[in-house]
């Protein structure tokens, strides 16, 4: 079993984007060994903010999903992508975590 394969679907899951304060992430990933590390790294960080903040994590995998790496003009993989609250950006490269860290209190305003 691929082990992104128990995550929900963008696909069937619409993420709604209004004016609503749900901070709504995407995290793109590839099936390479390295992928699930970051997966686990950025969940258990998240999962220590939800007492703080609510938020929505999709994750999808890039070979799913060629359509919406176009569309997010992704270049590197994992990738982070913020859609809401609005501006959207972006977040990519083996050190995620740590720049989660940096930008997450900057996303609640």
């Amino acid at each position: 079993m691929h082990p992104l394969e128990n995550e929900s679907d963008f696909l069937q899951n619409k993420i709604n984007i209004s004016k609503n304060s749900t901070l709504q992430l995407l995290l793109f990933v590839d099936n390479r060994n390295s992928s699930q590390k970051n997966i686990e790294e950025i969940k258990a960080y998240l999962k220590n903010l939800t007492a703080d903040y609510y938020f929505q994590l999709e994750i999808l995998e890039i070979s799913k999903h060629p359509h919406l790496v176009e569309y997010f003009k992704l270049v590197a993989t994992p990738a982070l992508v913020k859609i809401n609250p609005l501006p959207q950006q972006t977040l990519a490269g083996s050190n995620l975590t740590a720049q989660l860290q940096k930008y997450w209190y900057k996303w609640q305003t």
